[in-house]
């Protein structure tokens, strides 16, 4: 199973770490090597002239040697890590569960809202009678007709929220068959 973005983003950051820190160990090498030949040049002037005993430019040329590395060697990542990503549709698995679960948690909010515009709608048409009648334009009961109105309008506006919430996650799940991306990924 392929990680989620965070491990991989998580990978790619400490890649780019051991990068910097192979740089930094170069140029340390390469400072220690030059100041190793300026000590070695100044340990043989003064051994020259008899003002150094030899036992300590033995010990200081001890202290600065370092083991040789190539510096290729040093910017090279490890063959043990792997940092490749399994992507289909140039998205990878976190991606494809994010975008369906934000689809997913859209479409419950619609339909959330859905249910309780219509409750409301029910709520207030059981106050009233089945049948009611009045001249066109005129109301049978004044103020509740503007109320029933909108929440008409509301029962409508969330129906339309609905369908484009269930299109829109219809649509994500056949581009994602059509990149080829896994079943599992889908779920």
């Amino acid at each position: 199973m392929a990680e989620s973005a965070f491990k991989v983003s998580q990978k790619f950051c400490f890649a780019r770490l051991m990068l910097v820190m192979s740089w930094l160990v170069a140029a340390e090498l390469l400072f220690s090597s030059a100041a190793r030949v300026a000590a070695e040049e100044t340990l043989s002037q003064p051994a020259a002239a008899g003002a150094e005993s030899p036992t300590r430019a033995e010990d200081a040329s001890a202290r600065n040697a370092s083991p040789e590395v190539e510096l290729d060697h040093l910017l090279q990542l490890p063959d043990s890590l792997d940092y490749s990503v399994e992507r289909h549709g140039k998205a990878t698995e976190g991606e494809w569960r994010t975008r369906l679960e934000n689809a997913r948690a859209e479409l419950a909010q619609a339909q959330d809202a859905l249910t309780r515009a219509q409750e409301k709608l029910e709520e207030l048409a059981a106050g009233t009678e089945n049948w009611q009648f009045a001249p066109p334009g005129m109301s049978a009961e004044g103020s509740g007709d503007v109320t029933t109105y909108e929440l008409r309008q509301e029962v409508k506006r969330q129906r339309a929220e609905v369908e484009r919430s269930e299109r829109k996650l219809r649509e994500l799940k056949i581009e994602a068959r059509l990149a080829g991306v896994p079943e599992n990924w889908l779920e």
